[in-house]
């Protein structure tokens, strides 16, 4: 067994190198024992002296000498040149290397997303600058060797990613151990700077893993904003089957009052057209009509304002007889609701304005104003010049008000707090604060509304300085 291990060591390149020179040796040693033997023999056959020997035999002494030695010398420069093949194919191949690596590097910061790949024991082994940059590592923090649990304790404690709850601190930091006996894994990571990572994690066949991680950020807001015009679509959906409920009701009553008071007159019911009975069917006819006129108006309105097509015809007037003038528009269903109106707008307050628009900013607010306050109440309007120089109006109500989450849905198009299409407490379309809102922007004014839950409503108009014909009040 000994033997058969040395032949094996024999057979490799340095024990070769070694038998050869020990055979060179041997050589050189055996030929000077023949010289010996050869000048003894002479000496002793031919009684020769030993000087005289020597001689004879010197020649084949000293070649055999110089032989040794050139087979020694070819010996070392053949291991030399050996030598130097092998450190030149060495250095070809570790430049190889070299140049593999840097191919591989610029390959990966040329992907455009963050890449990393650990061994089979969860250590770094390469990664690019772009997942550097995601977790703001530095290069000795994400360097070959950092552990993949380290970096993830590194990203909580710095609060570079933001977790749904502090229970999945340990979740973030062990996810990817189940990758090494399971599927492969995607989730999304969310940075504390807005930026949302889409990572997709795989197992290498060495039981490492190499994760891509992409910037989904420009993707995430896309997908929101398509949720939100998808609910909007869907509110507006909802907004204007509400809408054609509520319409249903309004147009319907006073074309049946229409109708049915226009078909009593005709069949002279209760006698001959002079009875004085007719008269009051005449004017429930021309309010009925109004009254649908008015909701026609108000949808053709709020319609030019969307497509752009509203313009507003200015003029200087004054602001207390316009307001007059809408009260009185309102005044008979105050009466009939007990409710009191006031007039508190300054005298000799002038606006430039579009007079047929501002009557209907203020009676659609009066109208809600007086719709939406109960018995004994009040409604009270007031206007006023600030020292900044915007005219104020104010509406204000001691009436049902609102709740702060309900302000936007009295704002929406065709939306009521009351929607119910059978059971209605307030009559009304929706449009009136939209169509009010809408119409005070156009005159390039602010339309601002508050109110609380029991205690009434405030709206207030602030036209511009340019619409203010007055000096403000000290």
């Amino acid at each position: 067994m000994n033997r058969f291990n040395e032949e094996i060591d024999a057979s490799s390149p340095l024990k070769r190198k070694k038998t050869a020179r020990l055979l060179i040796y041997s050589a050189s040693i055996a030929c000077g024992v023949l010289a010996f033997w050869i000048v003894y023999a002479l000496q002793s056959a031919f009684f020769i002296g030993y000087f005289d020997a020597r001689l004879m035999i010197l020649p084949t002494t000293i070649g055999a000498t110089i032989g040794a030695l050139l087979a020694h010398q070819y010996l070392l420069r053949r291991e030399m040149t050996s030598t130097a093949d092998k450190l030149q194919t060495a250095s070809a191949v570790n430049h190889s290397l070299l140049d593999s690596r840097t191919v591989l590097i610029n390959a990966l910061e040329a992907i455009g997303e963050g890449f990393v790949l650990y061994g089979p024991d969860g250590h770094l082994v390469v990664c690019n600058s772009m997942f550097r940059s995601f977790y703001s590592y530095s290069e000795s923090e994400a360097s070959p060797g950092a552990h993949r649990k380290d970096l993830g304790t590194l990203d909580l404690d710095r609060k570079t990613v933001v977790l749904d709850s502090p229970g999945k601190a340990d979740f973030y930091i062990n996810r990817r151990e189940d990758i090494q006996t399971g599927p492969p894994e995607s989730f999304v990571v969310q940075l504390a700077d807005g930026r949302t990572l889409l990572v997709n994690d795989r197992k290498t066949t060495n039981g490492g893993i190499v994760s891509i991680q992409r910037d989904i950020t420009d993707l995430k807001k896309v997908e929101h904003e398509l949720i939100e015009a998808l609910d909007l679509a869907e509110s507006s959906s909802r907004a204007k089957s509400e809408f054609l409920a509520n319409m249903s009701h309004e147009l319907r009553t006073p074309l049946n009052a229409i109708i049915g008071f226009s078909q009593m007159i005709e069949d002279e019911s209760f006698g001959p057209i002079g009875v004085p009975r007719y008269g009051e069917y005449i004017s429930d006819i021309k309010m009925s009509g109004e009254h649908l006129l008015a909701i026609i108006n108000d949808i053709l309105d709020l319609s030019r304002i969307e497509v752009g097509l509203a313009t507003i015809e200015e003029q200087e007037m004054e602001l207390r007889p316009t307001v007059d003038w809408c009260l009185a528009f309102v005044e008979h269903r105050a009466v009939k609701s007990k409710v009191r109106l006031e007039n508190l707008v300054d005298d000799q307050l002038t606006i430039f304005a579009d007079q047929r628009l501002l009557r209907q900013i203020l009676i659609n607010l009066l109208s809600n104003s007086v719709k939406f306050t109960p018995e004994g109440g009040f409604c009270r309007i007031s206007g006023s010049v600030e020292p900044d120089n915007h005219t104020l109006i104010t509406v204000t109500d001691s009436g049902i008000g609102m709740s702060k989450s309900e302000i936007p849905k009295a704002l929406e198009r065709f939306g009521q707090l009351n929607s119910s299409a059978t059971v209605r407490e307030h009559e009304g379309t929706g449009l009136g604060l939209p169509l009010a809102k809408s119409l005070t922007e156009l005159h390039g004014g602010r339309f601002e509304i508050q109110s609380e839950k029991g205690k009434g409503t405030t709206v207030i108009l602030r036209f511009p300085p340019a619409r203010t014909n007055d000096k403000p009040a000290h």
